[in-house]
């Protein structure tokens, strides 16, 4: 769960990540966690928020692509996302068109299972 996601940071000696995440509960409610684990451990900067637009009614490309240029300029190499399924698989092309399966950037995520098996996403 979201311990995970935070021990994750920790563990591996990450000192900072960005949390890319859609606007709506669940994917505010993984941030704020995150958020107050990092607080709880003194660590305020050690998160970087990026919203997304949650887009249930249907993909909007621009949008999405908007939240990922504002990812990249976290300058974080740590990508935690949390949004729905269905905006895992949505966003995936245009993930992967901004760089971000470049191996530059590590990526995880509440739903990160989603992508795996994906053309063009290697699982091992």
């Amino acid at each position: 769960g979201i311990s995970a996601l935070w021990s994750y940071i920790s563990f591996f000696g990450f000192r900072s990540a960005a949390v890319l995440y859609t606007d709506e509960p669940f994917g505010e409610s993984i941030y704020q966690i995150l958020r107050s684990r990092a607080l709880e451990e003194d660590r305020a900067g050690a998160l970087s928020g990026v919203i997304m637009p949650y887009m249930p009614q249907g993909y909007d490309q621009s949008k999405a692509r908007v939240a990922l240029s504002n990812l990249k300029r976290t300058g974080q190499r740590l990508i935690i996302v949390a949004c729905a399924t269905s905006q895992y698989v949505d966003i995936w092309p245009d993930a992967r068109a901004e760089g971000l399966f470049s191996g530059v950037y590590q990526l995880t995520g509440t739903n990160f299972g989603t992508w795996l098996g994906l053309p063009g996403i290697d699982s091992s």
